[in-house]
């Protein structure tokens, strides 16, 4: 191993000035992990439009049960980290912001890029994908237009923007707190400032206390359960737990400097457990038995709590596997994926649009659901990303996007 790895993977000692300057340097892997992590978010509805287990705007009616046992294997996996570390790392940008713009220009800049796509999204853009869908499954006869008229506001689809509606509410709650905070020392909140970099074992901790605090919830409602917010945007429940948690875990992040510090040579060790997480989760199915899979998904049975804390071990592990393999590589630092994560967020609100006429328009196709997943997954990424950049050099909308 060259002396630059090494250096590279060392963990960074935390000084003042390595926190004051942090927030102008760069990280060019995250815009890597942005990308892959949309491009799995697609993945994940792709797998449901061919028959994994999943609410989706349209499914393909052609059925298989192998296929539907494999990409539900693929959905679980994805559900599992994807977004909880996607939460992480918008909470790591938030205290950045927020220091630099103080609350007025900080929530300017929100609404800007939060609020804007949410409501353009859920009230007009979202009603392309739904008329293909309702055209396509008979429950729609009249033209787009008239569609449009009278589901504007009584068919309002939040999509996507389910996760842009969370974001909003948890930098509500990180402002009230900056607020709140206000009148007390800066001596007192040092604290939040001098937390050491968390090895293995608290790591694995916080999986564990997300697996607890899943299942507890899940004692109430199940997984897939959600609460309905305006009449618009659903939430799921359970998931919210890990949400939370992984947004503020993102924001002591930013502020400790864990970025930086996490020890590089750990890499292995979370590799290892990822996989064999990801060799264990057939495994608690089957000694689980299938007849009632529901056990899994919520309830006072050992099978919610065995899957509960699978979720919670597995989404640190293969998170942390993935930060220090980016962190570490210098390829996925390329080019392409400056170019790709850059365009990332304005993937994952146009990417219903590109996905389900795709989908529709190969519905008639006498393929097995796992080959239409196979191509169509790859196609839908790749249009994405070049539509994406199309609308983004649109004069104002790479501002918003």
């Amino acid at each position: 191993m060259s002396t630059q790895t090494d250096i590279r993977n060392q963990p960074v000692p935390q000084t003042r000035a390595a926190v004051v300057t942090r927030s102008a340097v760069r990280l060019n892997y995250l815009d890597s992990l942005r990308a892959i992590l949309i491009s799995l978010v697609i993945a994940l509805h792709t797998a449901i439009a061919y028959g994994a287990i999943g609410d989706w705007t349209y499914i393909d009616p052609a059925k298989s049960e192998i296929a539907g046992i494999l990409l539900t294997f693929v959905t679980t996996i994805v559900q599992a980290f994807s977004l909880g570390l996607y939460f992480f790392i918008a909470g790591y940008f938030t205290p950045g912001s927020y220091d630099r713009k103080g609350v007025w220009y900080f929530w300017k800049d929100r609404l800007l890029r939060l609020g804007i796509p949410m409501l353009a999204y859920t009230f007009a853009l979202s009603r392309i994908p739904t008329y293909i869908a309702g055209r396509a499954e008979g429950q729609v006869t009249d033209s787009f237009l008239s569609y449009f008229g009278r589901t504007f506001i009584t068919g309002a689809d939040e999509g996507p923007t389910w996760f842009i509606f969370a974001l909003l509410l948890f930098v509500v709650g990180y402002t009230l707190w900056r607020l709140a905070t206000l009148p007390i020392p800066a001596e007192k909140l040092a604290w939040t400032r001098r937390l050491k970099v968390p090895g293995k074992a608290a790591i694995l901790g916080f999986g564990v206390l997300v697996g607890v605090l899943m299942f507890v919830v899940g004692l109430k409602t199940k997984i897939g359960e959600t609460i309905e917010a305006f009449g618009i945007f659903n939430l799921m429940t359970i998931f919210f737990v890990q949400y939370i948690l992984c947004f503020i875990a993102g924001t002591l992040a930013y502020r400790n400097d864990w970025l930086a510090r996490f020890n590089g040579k750990d890499l292995v060790f979370w590799a290892r457990m990822t996989l064999a997480l990801f060799l264990m989760m057939p495994v608690i199915f089957f000694l689980g038995g299938t007849e009632s899979p529901d056990v899994f998904t919520g309830g006072p049975y050992w099978q919610s709590a065995a899957f509960m804390l699978w979720i919670g071990l597995f989404s640190v592990s293969i998170s942390m596997t993935l930060m220090l393999w980016l962190r570490g590589s210098t390829a996925p630092q390329s080019r392409f994926m400056a170019f790709a994560g850059a365009n990332s967020y304005a993937v994952y609100l146009i990417h219903p649009l590109i996905l389900i006429p795709l989908t529709v328009a190969l519905t008639p196709v006498a393929l097995s659901p796992l080959l239409k997943f196979a191509i169509v997954l790859p196609v839908v990424v790749g249009l994405c990303f070049l539509v994406a950049e199309g609308l983004r050099r649109i004069p104002g909308v790479k501002a918003i996007l």
